[in-house]
Protein backbone atom coordinates (compact mmCIF):
# COMPACT_ATOMS: atom_id res chain seq x y z
CA UNK A 1 0.00 0.00 0.00
CA UNK A 2 1.28 3.42 -0.71
CA UNK A 3 1.67 6.27 1.85
CA UNK A 4 0.97 9.73 1.02
CA UNK A 5 2.18 12.62 1.86
CA UNK A 6 0.65 16.46 2.40
CA UNK A 7 0.75 18.37 -0.80
CA UNK A 8 1.86 21.98 0.08
CA UNK A 9 1.16 24.42 -2.42
CA UNK A 10 4.11 26.52 -3.62
CA UNK A 11 4.18 30.48 -2.29
CA UNK A 12 1.25 32.04 -3.85
CA UNK A 13 -0.62 31.65 -6.76
CA UNK A 14 -0.21 34.00 -9.10
CA UNK A 15 -2.89 35.70 -11.11
CA UNK A 16 -1.45 35.85 -15.30
CA UNK A 17 -4.21 37.68 -16.20
CA UNK A 18 -7.83 38.53 -15.56
CA UNK A 19 -9.86 35.88 -15.07
CA UNK A 20 -7.45 32.82 -14.20
CA UNK A 21 -4.82 31.79 -12.30
CA UNK A 22 -1.66 29.69 -12.15
CA UNK A 23 -0.93 27.20 -9.08
CA UNK A 24 1.59 25.08 -8.73
CA UNK A 25 2.54 22.44 -5.95
CA UNK A 26 5.07 20.18 -4.73
CA UNK A 27 4.75 16.64 -6.25
CA UNK A 28 3.80 13.90 -3.14
CA UNK A 29 5.45 10.64 -3.50
CA UNK A 30 2.93 7.57 -4.04
CA UNK A 31 0.57 9.97 -5.29
CA UNK A 32 -1.42 8.72 -8.40
CA UNK A 33 -2.89 11.93 -8.65
CA UNK A 34 -3.94 15.45 -7.76
CA UNK A 35 -7.32 16.86 -7.12
CA UNK A 36 -7.45 20.87 -7.27
CA UNK A 37 -10.39 22.29 -5.05
CA UNK A 38 -11.13 26.27 -5.31
CA UNK A 39 -14.23 28.45 -4.46
CA UNK A 40 -14.96 32.11 -3.22
CA UNK A 41 -16.15 31.15 0.36
CA UNK A 42 -14.06 29.20 3.05
CA UNK A 43 -17.01 27.04 3.63
CA UNK A 44 -17.90 26.51 -0.14
CA UNK A 45 -15.63 25.28 -1.90
CA UNK A 46 -17.60 23.64 -3.99
CA UNK A 47 -15.16 23.49 -7.05
CA UNK A 48 -12.95 20.05 -7.79
CA UNK A 49 -10.65 19.71 -10.83
CA UNK A 50 -8.89 16.04 -11.05
CA UNK A 51 -5.67 17.31 -12.63
CA UNK A 52 -3.88 14.12 -12.56
CA UNK A 53 -0.35 13.59 -12.23
CA UNK A 54 0.31 17.55 -12.85
CA UNK A 55 1.53 19.66 -10.37
CA UNK A 56 0.86 22.87 -12.37
CA UNK A 57 -2.08 24.09 -13.59
CA UNK A 58 -3.92 27.25 -14.95
CA UNK A 59 -7.72 27.81 -13.63
CA UNK A 60 -9.68 30.10 -16.21
CA UNK A 61 -13.11 31.79 -16.36
CA UNK A 62 -12.49 32.66 -12.96
CA UNK A 63 -15.00 36.37 -12.00
CA UNK A 64 -13.23 39.52 -12.35
CA UNK A 65 -12.61 41.13 -8.89
CA UNK A 66 -13.47 37.98 -6.93
CA UNK A 67 -11.07 36.41 -4.24
CA UNK A 68 -10.92 32.68 -4.48
CA UNK A 69 -9.30 30.29 -1.93
CA UNK A 70 -7.89 27.14 -3.64
CA UNK A 71 -5.94 24.00 -1.34
CA UNK A 72 -4.68 20.80 -3.45
CA UNK A 73 -5.37 16.88 -1.89
CA UNK A 74 -2.66 14.35 -3.42
CA UNK A 75 -4.74 10.81 -4.06
CA UNK A 76 -4.00 7.11 -4.60
CA UNK A 77 -5.94 3.97 -4.10
CA UNK A 78 -5.39 4.32 -0.12
CA UNK A 79 -7.00 7.25 -0.58
CA UNK A 80 -6.36 11.21 -0.31
CA UNK A 81 -4.08 13.08 1.87
CA UNK A 82 -5.12 15.96 4.20
CA UNK A 83 -5.88 19.37 2.17
CA UNK A 84 -3.05 21.63 1.99
CA UNK A 85 -1.91 25.11 2.92
CA UNK A 86 -5.20 27.08 2.13
CA UNK A 87 -4.31 29.91 -0.93
CA UNK A 88 -5.98 32.72 -1.43
CA UNK A 89 -5.56 34.95 -4.23
CA UNK A 90 -7.75 38.20 -5.94
CA UNK A 91 -8.38 38.28 -9.43
CA UNK A 92 -7.55 41.23 -11.08
CA UNK A 93 -10.72 43.78 -11.85
CA UNK A 94 -11.66 43.19 -15.43
CA UNK A 95 -10.89 46.14 -17.64
CA UNK A 96 -13.95 48.11 -18.55
CA UNK A 97 -14.37 48.89 -22.08
CA UNK A 98 -14.67 52.57 -23.21
CA UNK A 99 -17.86 54.33 -24.00
CA UNK A 100 -19.23 55.20 -27.13
CA UNK A 101 -20.16 58.42 -27.66
CA UNK A 102 -24.07 58.91 -29.52
CA UNK A 103 -22.88 59.41 -33.87
CA UNK A 104 -19.39 57.70 -33.48
CA UNK A 105 -18.38 53.54 -33.76
CA UNK A 106 -15.21 51.52 -33.36
CA UNK A 107 -13.89 50.40 -36.51
CA UNK A 108 -10.58 48.26 -36.42
CA UNK A 109 -9.73 49.46 -32.75
CA UNK A 110 -9.88 52.87 -33.81
CA UNK A 111 -12.86 55.68 -32.51
CA UNK A 112 -14.60 57.34 -35.79
CA UNK A 113 -17.42 59.19 -36.57
CA UNK A 114 -20.78 56.91 -38.25
CA UNK A 115 -21.25 57.20 -42.00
Amino acid sequence: MKTLLTVILLAMAVPAMAGEVTLEWDSSVGADGYRLVFGTNNNELIYSINVGQVVRRTVKDLRCGETYLFFVEAYNEAGSTAASNLITTKIKDCPQLPVVPSGWMVDSLKLVPEP
